[in-house]
């Protein structure tokens, strides 16, 4: 995980509790705090919890996935502490610039378009709030030949847990408590969905 931020520590911090190995990059600062005091995650929909992936300021051995959720603007900064050729790369940053310096940097079939939905603050390096009950990592690619690879990740990113399985039953209890959630659920508006249409189509 390159930039351990309030997306990237999220992840991360999901992953290693989960039991997948997670190698954090990050700056000198960033490495100090996560060794000495873990990844602290206060979340909504994940609960709170202390994982302890390990963390390195350069990332100089062999590795089958590189997530980068570093901030656009400290992309090339970040890029130089990654001295090897990862066999996937995951961006996970705002906009779409950023992939064409990926794919300039590493093999450009090896690095695919990536999107997260979530809700995530790092209030200081080690510690990451995350605010939104919805966690959704999306990619694509125009390469067929990295399509295994992408499946694997997809499979490790959305394995279920106990607690991941808990969390999924309680979430789908709450929104069977929430209004017209039954006519939403069945792609069906409801009467005061189709009131609020008409109102819409009438200011048009």
């Amino acid at each position: 995980m390159l930039g351990p931020g309030g997306v990237g520590g999220l992840v991360a911090g999901a992953l290693a509790r989960a039991g997948t190995p997670v190698l954090i990059v990050a700056r000198d600062s960033t490495v100090e705090a996560i060794s000495l005091r873990g990844l602290a995650v206060n979340s909504v929909l994940l609960g709170d919890f202390l994982a302890r992936p390990p963390a390195v300021a350069r990332l100089a051995e062999p590795t089958d996935v590189l997530i980068v959720a570093t901030k656009a603007a400290g992309l090339s900064e970040a890029l130089e502490r990654v001295a090897v050729a990862p066999k996937l790369v995951l961006p996970l940053l705002n906009g779409l610039d950023h992939v064409a310096l990926l794919r300039e940097r590493f093999a450009p079939e090896t690095v695919v378009a990536g999107t997260i939905r979530v809700e995530a603050d790092r209030p200081e390096p080690g510690v990451v709030v995350h605010t939104s009950k919805f966690l959704r990592v999306d990619m694509a690619s125009r390469y067929p030949g990295i399509g295994g690879r992408m499946a694997a990740l997809a499979q490790t990113l959305y394995r279920e847990t106990e607690v991941s399985r808990e969390l999924r039953l309680k979430l789908a209890e709450e929104r069977k408590a929430m209004p017209h959630f039954e006519a939403f659920r069945e792609g069906k508006p409801s009467k005061r969905d189709r009131r609020e249409i008409d109102r819409l189509r009438r200011r048009l």
